[in-house]
């Protein structure tokens, strides 16, 4: 009887009707406030991505070059250090030096098959292979146990990269640039398996800021090497102002949408937040596609019906693959 008094009033009293309502509504509101944040953050993501494309194509053709660019620009990661800058033990200020010197290898590995290859193919490649070499590292490194989801979004994954690298010339299919493509996506899974147990046993802004002056160290050792040490310099010493202005720029707006998704995350579920970034291939797809049409010599997408259908399929399996490994339906 007293549950069917309360089920009574829950539906039937306007003061609890209405505070219901109000707490629906500012859920709803709070979610989504979150999610919004995310996908802008993968928007400006992806429009990174694809001035990194430009630049690789126009002013700065080497990958090494760029890549001694953003290790060099981590330096004003410094400005951070008032807000927390600790000294973390010599085994963790070691870990985080190696972890800034593996993502840095990891981009110029990344600008290299960026620059050979298709954006809308190369990133997606890049991006679902990478979770799967976590998982992998994790399990036989860390010990680790899979789930019967993981071991579904790894097919997922693995058959939506495949399947987007899959290049038809006449007709045999290859897969160009694929090896890279993973060698890239192995170095970043490093990366980030280290930056987890750094940030274990860091605090974020100290533990960020000693990754990042790891890849200020690996820029200045690319110098050691002559024929990078001459790349570099002749590079600068023939780069325009308003080229390097837009490397700046463009890390800039990297930065922002890392700080964003890391907000993002603040605000709601890792989980989700993580899940939605396959919106971000979905972006870079639109935008090359639209590029490539004005930028042909630039962006070398293919837009025949059968490679457009053939991308959204991918894109799709690589998203699910998401979607299934970080919520766990």
């Amino acid at each position: 009887m007293s549950q069917r008094v309360t089920f009574f009033h829950l539906v039937r009293s306007p003061q609890i009707k209405l505070s219901f309502l109000c707490g629906l509504a500012a859920k709803c509101n709070q979610i989504m406030n979150w999610v919004l944040i995310s996908i802008f953050a993968y928007f400006i993501n992806a429009f990174s991505s694809v001035i990194d494309k430009f630049i690789l194509k126009k002013p700065i053709q080497h990958p090494i070059v760029l890549g001694f660019y953003s290790g060099i620009l981590s330096i004003f990661v410094l400005f951070l250090a008032p807000f927390g800058l600790n000294w973390p033990g010599f085994s963790q200020f070691l870990i985080s030096i190696l972890a800034g010197i593996i993502f840095l290898a990891a981009l110029i590995v990344f600008y290299s098959v960026l620059r050979e290859g298709e954006t809308s193919r190369i990133i997606p490649v890049i991006g679902g292979f990478t979770p799967i070499f976590v998982l992998i590292i994790s399990y036989f490194v860390l010990g680790a146990h899979l789930t019967l989801f993981q071991f579904i979004a790894f097919g997922l994954l693995v058959c939506g990269g495949v399947l987007i690298s899959a290049e038809k010339n006449d007709k045999n299919y290859k897969f160009g640039h694929f090896k890279k493509s993973i060698f890239a996506a192995f170095l970043f899974a490093i990366f980030y398996i280290l930056s987890k147990y750094i940030f274990l046993n860091q605090p974020f802004i100290s533990g960020f800021i000693w990754q990042r002056l790891g890849s200020f160290l690996g820029a200045i050792f690319l110098l050691i090497v002559f024929k990078n040490r001459e790349l570099i310099f002749k590079t600068s010493k023939g780069l325009k102002f308003k080229w390097g202005a837009l490397v700046i720029i463009n890390k800039i707006i990297g930065g922002i949408a890392f700080i964003l998704i890391n907000y993002a995350i603040y605000l709601g579920s890792v989980a989700l937040v993580s899940a939605l970034e396959g919106t971000r291939y979905a972006f870079i797809f639109l935008i090359v596609t639209a590029l490539s049409i004005k930028y042909p010599a630039i962006f070398e997408e293919k837009i025949s019906t059968p490679a457009i259908i053939q991308k959204i399929i991918a894109i799709l399996l690589i998203s699910l693959g998401f979607v299934v490994l970080f919520i766990k339906l």
